[in-house]
């Protein structure tokens, strides 16, 4: 197995904050789409499990297993359990996610929306639809309050 790295200068890091907040995204969505853009271009990274996996240490240790960034950490490790098909460890990681992001940022916030968003799709992929559908509708009021008022911080 080839292990790969990423490494974002702090310019890149706030770079894709305000990217994220002039599109009014969450920032884990945001550095997804950088991981991805630069995987394709073909550098070398490590696999996202273990970006997920080491960032996720490094938050908890550093700042506080409630700081907003292990919620996101968690949320990007529930989708790649997910994704590895496993659904109790991935379901585990997003309610742990859910619960640090509505702690940190409130419960209107995009990332706690990603991260309803993200569990409702793993939700889906196992047929529990009436679950999946309520996490569903309520990130979708979560954007749509969001948008309705684009100043909101």
């Amino acid at each position: 197995m080839v292990r790969m790295q990423i490494q974002f200068t702090e310019v890149e890091v706030e770079a894709l904050r305000s990217e994220a907040s002039q599109r009014n995204v969450s920032i884990a969505a945001v550095v997804r789409e950088a991981v991805d853009e630069r995987l394709s271009r073909g550098r070398r990274q490590p696999s996202r499990e273990e970006l997920a996996r080491r960032a996720l240490a490094i938050w908890e240790k550093s700042l506080g297993p409630g700081h907003h960034l292990v919620g996101l950490a968690l949320d990007l490790e529930g989708d790649l359990h997910g994704a590895l098909g496993e659904a109790a460890e991935a379901e585990r990681c997003f309610q742990r996610s859910l619960q640090v992001l509505e702690g940190s940022v409130g419960p209107d916030h995009p990332d706690v929306a990603q991260t309803l968003a993200d569990w409702a799709e793993l939700l889906y992929a196992l047929g529990r639809d009436s679950e999946a559908l309520a996490l569903e509708s309520r990130a979708e009021k979560i954007l749509a309050a969001r948008q309705a008022a684009p100043d909101t911080p």
